[in-house]
């Protein structure tokens, strides 16, 4: 239950956020993707809820963390020519 409230409240925080983030990175459609986020964060949740009992904490850790990891890779390298480029930002 723990986990599941902590969950919760971290999806919140992100959720509140997203649309700006994702605006403030250059995406055209930035509310559809911090909705794509949320939709994703809950899904992935009630998964790890219902697995935590047959695989235990330290594999369901270790698989999230590789995940993260993947994500993360993943979402700097799109944005890493973008973060290089010499043109000036647009809101300066």
């Amino acid at each position: 239950m723990i986990i599941l409230l902590c969950s919760y409240l971290w999806a919140v925080c992100v959720c509140v956020a997203a649309s700006q983030l994702f605006g403030d990175a250059g995406y055209t459609d930035a509310d559809l993707a911090g909705i794509i986020v949320a939709i994703v964060q809950v899904v992935f949740t009630l998964g790890s809820v219902l697995l935590v009992d047959r695989v235990g904490r330290r594999g369901l850790l270790m698989a999230a963390g590789l995940g993260i990891a993947a994500s993360s890779a993943v979402l700097g390298s799109t944005q890493w020519p973008v973060s290089c480029s010499l043109r000036p930002p647009a809101h300066l």
